[in-house]
């Protein structure tokens, strides 16, 4: 929706079909988007308006309705013409992982003809790639219903859809029809609803060009890195965390621009990392959690003993180097503490020395503690925290035992999986 709302002058109105789970607040934020951008948002609880029609459904097809691999809500789109007032004429259909690079009204403007549906074509995609040949995809689909007369050459993918709702409406009811065509191929079927437009549509579809619908996974495959004028579709497994892909890239642009990237989620992305890796074995993964979120709304101050102050200075100029052992056997430059606090100084750090643990320290804290979060580098840790505490700072909010940011040797057993981790999101 945003990247929509982005890259056009036009006038939009959204309709979003959901089956009753969709949460107040996230309609507030839908609403406070839309709103942002001067645009229109209409809601539409389909489970509830169409009711009827799923139960048949459910009785009709039943595998349908309860594939794990797919939602109710994926047969939605299927009712649209049923669903939406009967002043809305034409329609623009993106799947939910679309992300549009280009003026929606362009699409609006090309002609559906006389069957009410435009959309991409499978071989548009095929002849755009050069990959006519591939094995992959003359074993793709449909096949295995000869009487569909649906092939590899007139097959469409339905992420993008323009419809004419009027010539649509004067077909009547497809969703019934379809399951019950569908019914009769037990476990052929794989895309239900993609299966029962390309059934009624793939003959006398009005084909668009390939931009109109960028499929990831071909365009990783066949295509060069670049950004071209279209809507990327990033179905199945396609998304990644390719920082010199600007495919990943121009997704992760719009997420971050969206109300759902906030401290939540961002908390969500930690919990979700420790869990789907493990890490919650890792004890510095825990404290790493409490850093990131206690600074989220406090000033960090490093706060050390001399004895650490070697260990700080090669953590701040090289983070890395506690992944690399050999970094840490270079000879460090020797500076006494009051150079190390006029060096943090100047870099504009707030720094705080606490002295030696053998002189006795020094808890003095300049820095206000209800502003700001000091983490301790210290050898002996418990004689510090012990003293903070017994002066009434609070172990986690006021001041954090940083140690754990010296030693990370337990992230590099961990193999990352982009893929896992995104689905897992």
């Amino acid at each position: 929706m945003l990247s929509v709302m982005e890259h056009t002058k036009s006038p939009v109105v959204f309709h979003i079909f959901h089956d009753g789970t969709l949460t107040a607040e996230n309609q507030k934020r839908l609403r406070q988007m839309v709103r942002a951008h001067g645009q229109k948002l209409r809601l539409y609880n389909v489970r509830e308006q169409q009711a009827g029609g799923l139960r048949q459904a459910e009785e009709i097809f039943h595998e349908a309705m309860r594939d794990t691999r797919y939602t109710e809500a994926a047969l939605y789109r299927l009712v649209a013409p049923q669903v939406l007032p009967a002043e809305v004429r034409r329609l623009i259909y993106l799947d939910a992982d679309t992300v549009v690079h280009m003026d929606i009204e362009k699409l609006w403007r090309e002609p559906v003809g006389a069957s009410g549906m435009a959309a991409v074509r499978e071989r548009t995609l095929l002849t755009h790639y050069h990959a006519r040949g591939s094995k992959e995809a003359k074993e793709k689909v449909y096949n295995r219903m000869t009487e569909t007369g649906v092939t590899l050459a007139n097959c469409f993918n339905y992420g993008v859809l323009l419809m004419n709702l009027d010539r649509l409406r004067e077909r009547g009811d497809i969703l019934l029809p379809g399951l019950r065509f569908l019914a009769q191929y037990p476990g052929e079927s794989k895309f239900y609803d993609q299966d029962i437009l390309n059934y009624y549509f793939a003959k006398e579809l009005t084909p668009l060009p390939w931009n109109y619908n960028i499929l990831l996974h071909w365009d990783k495959q066949f295509g060069a890195p670049v950004l071209t004028e279209g809507i990327y579709h990033f179905m199945g497994h396609s998304l990644e965390l390719k920082e010199d892909d600007p495919r990943d890239t121009l997704f992760f642009d719009v997420f971050l621009r969206t109300p759902w990237f906030d401290g939540k989620f961002l908390e969500h992305f930690g919990t979700t990392m420790e869990q789907i890796y493990e890490l919650t074995v890792v004890p510095w993964m825990e404290q790493a959690r409490k850093l990131f979120m206690t600074t989220l709304t406090r000033h960090p101050v490093l706060a050390a003993t001399e004895e650490m102050l070697p260990s700080l200075l090669r953590l701040y100029r090289n983070p890395f180097a506690i992944h690399r052992p050999e970094a840490a056997k270079e000879d460090e430059e020797k500076l006494t503490p009051e150079e190390v606090r006029d060096f943090f100084k100047k870099e504009g750090i707030p720094f705080v020395l606490l002295g030696s643990e053998e002189k006795g320290l020094n808890l003095a804290l300049p820095y206000d503690i209800d502003a700001c979060c000091y983490l301790i580098f210290a050898a002996d840790h418990k004689k510090v925290e012990g003293a903070l505490l017994a002066a009434g700072l609070q172990r986690g909010t006021q001041f954090l035992n940083a140690n754990f940011l010296l030693n990370g040797k337990a992230w590099l057993r961990r193999v990352i999986q982009p893929q896992k981790f995104i689905e897992a999101l």
